[in-house]
């Protein structure tokens, strides 16, 4: 008898020690790599650490350098200015997108991938494709004038001070499609019988925005802010890709204040040696807040599918334009790279670029993949794609799954103090990442991972985490807990709990997590400028370094091959789940 209670008490304490031991790699890892290299470089920032690290304390006396320095008040002041339009600008044409689309407009499904796709590119994608569209010399001014507007001038990215506001355009484009899938989801899920009913008590269009459809987007516009300022604070690869080191200076130095940081303390010419070597199921059953009073009626109306699509007036063709002039921003960036990927360089120099190629050729194309050259050596893109394979495929994977297992625990087998582990893994995700670069370098030397596509892995893993537990976590937590606590009665252990209850209703949610991982790791810049060698350098990086290289005549047109192809891999997960990440949101990731 005693036996067989010894052998319950075990069982019991390890089925309550299992949830621990999983999560505990993770938990290690945040406190390792996130909290302990931000201590061990704030401790550097009061010594007298130069080319190595000291331990010598000298107060804070650097701090006093640094604010003695014209290039970081300059930094600071354009990351203020950078931040502030980014934010306000994407979520008001976010949130504008959305309620047009929530019209059941035709044609949804056609225009909502091209408003998302620019989040599936890398900002080094995005800066080349705009520095060539803003150059005066080739770009959009060198258009007006070849139409006829000879007076047209637009020099925005040679002029230091308003190139800000090109990276500002840039990053615009980039991103509000994707603030416009955030409100998209949220207004899908708002109550009809709430909007239905002020509807009947006589409110008009902009007292049921302002007083009812707002304020239950409150999760969407929390949700947008946090991410607009995470990317705001990460945007150093559109900076480098689109000024070459950051608007104010016309020398290059950096201009905004994650540039800054990563190129300041590494004059001695560290940066030179890296460059050698970024259809409509999910619509559910809701209905759309109308924008138009039906005819004869005061008051405004639910509207069905059907009306939607029959009448509308003026206030619906004004709808249609706003969105089409909208595809069409959105769809420049992307004509002007492929059409003229396949025009000859002497066609792009001399003659139309926003025009159709006269003399198509391939010949860009095989150059960029296989013949172009990316710093000293004359290898094409094919090899660095290769690195980021080997590279995402892995680290999407681990993340993924490490943070399924971590919402399961977070959620399902909750423990004293899981409230304080999730919140430092969640402000894990919004750190900038140069705070991290030396003290992980070292690690990664002392891991024997330096220079390596391991290492790479080991990193975006440890920096993914955050993301994934939260998706995972926020999905989790609206899954009944009595399911759970049946099977725990009927035997079931927490893998078995795992394995066949929550991993099949996983799929909305993993989605989003792999597209989301897939894109961010495909797309970086800044761990592959950091820690590859030659090597093992990702796509991004072999991009940079083949748009910016100094040797030779700057062949416009294999540089728009070579940024559609380090965009391809990513342009067809968006294409192919862009709908289903849609859902996924909708089914909870973007829930507080």
């Amino acid at each position: 008898m005693t036996t067989h209670a010894g052998a319950a008490d075990f069982r019991t304490r390890l089925q309550d020690l299992i949830p621990k031991l999983v999560l505990s790699p993770s938990i290690a890892a945040i406190l390792v790599f996130v909290y302990g290299f931000i201590l061990y470089s704030v401790f550097l920032s009061f010594t007298d650490s130069k080319m190595l690290p000291s331990t010598t304390l000298i107060g804070l006396e650097n701090y006093a350098k640094l604010w003695g320095l014209s290039h970081w008040i300059m930094a600071i002041s354009n990351l203020a200015i950078f931040a502030t339009l980014y934010i306000v600008i994407c979520t008001a044409i976010g949130l504008i997108l959305a309620i047009f689309l929530d019209q059941k407009i035709r044609g949804e499904g056609f225009l909502r991938p091209i408003f998302l796709y620019p989040m599936a590119l890398s900002f080094i994608v995005t800066g080349t494709a705009w520095k060539w569209i803003l150059d005066p010399g080739i770009g959009l001014e060198h258009t007006m004038h070849l139409w006829g507007w000879a007076s047209f001038k637009f020099d925005w990215i040679k002029n230091r001070d308003m190139a800000i506001y090109t990276v500002v355009l840039a990053a615009v484009w980039q991103t509000s499609g994707f603030v416009m899938a955030m409100f998209l989801a949220g207004l899908r899920g708002i109550d009809n019988e709430i909007l239905k009913a002020a509807q009947i008590d006589g409110a008009s269009n902009w007292q049921l925005y302002r007083r009812i459809v707002i304020p239950l987007l409150r999760p969407a516009f929390l949700s947008a802010f946090v991410i607009l300022s995470h990317l705001a604070i990460k945007s150093y690869d559109l900076v480098i890709a689109l000024t070459g080191g950051g608007p104010g200076r016309g020398d290059g130095i950096a201009g905004n204040v994650h540039v800054f940081l990563h190129i300041h303390p590494q004059f001695d010419g560290h940066r030179g040696g890296e460059r050698r070597h970024h259809a409509d199921d999910d619509c559910g059953h809701h209905d759309p807040v109308s924008l138009r009073r039906t005819e004869g009626e005061g008051g405004m109306t639910a509207v069905t599918e059907d009306t939607a699509v029959r009448t509308g007036g003026v206030t619906r063709m004004f709808i249609y334009l706003v969105l089409l002039l909208f595809a069409l921003f959105y769809l420049l960036p992307l004509f002007v790279m492929l059409s003229n990927s396949l025009k000859p360089l002497s066609e792009i120099t001399g003659g139309d670029m926003m025009a159709l190629p006269q003399d198509w050729t391939l010949a860009p194309w095989r150059s960029a993949w296989s013949t172009a050259q990316i710093g000293v050596e004359a290898t094409g893109l094919r090899p660095y794609f290769l690195n980021s394979i080997l590279m995402v495929v892995p680290a999407v994977a681990i993340s993924t799954v490490l943070g399924a297992l971590n919402g399961y625990v977070l959620t399902k087998w909750r423990f004293r103090g899981d409230t304080i582990v999730f919140g430092l893994m969640l402000f894990a995700c919004f750190i900038p990442f140069q705070i991290v670069l030396i003290p992980m370098a070292r690690m990664l030397g002392l891991m024997g991972l330096a220079g390596s596509t391991p290492g790479l892995v080991v990193v975006h893993v440890v920096y993914g985490l955050g993301f994934t537990t939260l998706y995972f976590r926020n999905y989790y937590a609206a899954f009944p807990t009595e399911l759970v606590r049946a099977a725990m009665i009927d035997g079931a252990g927490f893998f078995r709990i795992f394995w066949r209850i929550m991993l099949p209703v996983s799929g909305p949610i993993a989605v989003v997590s792999v597209i989301w991982q897939f894109t961010n790791i495909w797309n970086d810049f800044l761990f592959g400028a950091s820690f590859a060698d030659l090597d093992s350098m990702p796509m991004t990086v072999a991009l940079n370094n083949l748009v910016n290289s100094s040797t030779g005549v700057k062949e416009y047109n294999v540089h728009f091959a070579g940024a559609i192809l380090a965009a391809l891999p990513t342009l067809i997960v968006y294409v192919v789940a862009g709908r289903f990440f849609v859902r996924g949101l909708m089914a909870g990731s973007v829930k507080g």
